[in-house]
């Protein structure tokens, strides 16, 4: 990941074929957040998915980020919340009828 962060940063150019889009900083912290999340470190991957967050604006790949901060938040111990985003996501993944999203949330729960 540090790799990463050395290619990327200072870098804002147009993707190269056959790249849709560019691997930027927000992408990189959605990234960290869940190997963080998944390492237990979880002030720094809660840290990481406010980075991330600002960028997710389609709806299918902001809802995956959404389980990705629940399974976090829920590490943590903050249920409720944890609870919150994933119904957010359920939600995104019904109006969507996107399997993938709401396969994400039923592994959640």
């Amino acid at each position: 990941m540090r790799r990463a962060e050395k290619l990327i940063s200072g870098r804002q150019e147009e993707p190269r074929w056959p790249w849709v889009f560019a691997f930027d900083v927000p992408k990189l912290a959605r990234y960290q957040s869940v190997a963080l999340g998944q390492l237990g470190e979880l002030r720094a991957a809660r840290a990481a998915f406010d980075v991330a967050a600002p960028a997710l604006r389609t709806p299918k790949p902001r809802a995956l980020a959404l389980v990705d901060h629940a399974f976090t938040l829920a590490l943590s111990g903050q249920i409720g919340q944890a609870c919150a985003l994933a119904t957010e996501a359920l939600d995104i993944g019904r109006r969507y009828d996107s399997e993938r999203v709401i396969t994400r949330v039923r592994a959640f729960r």
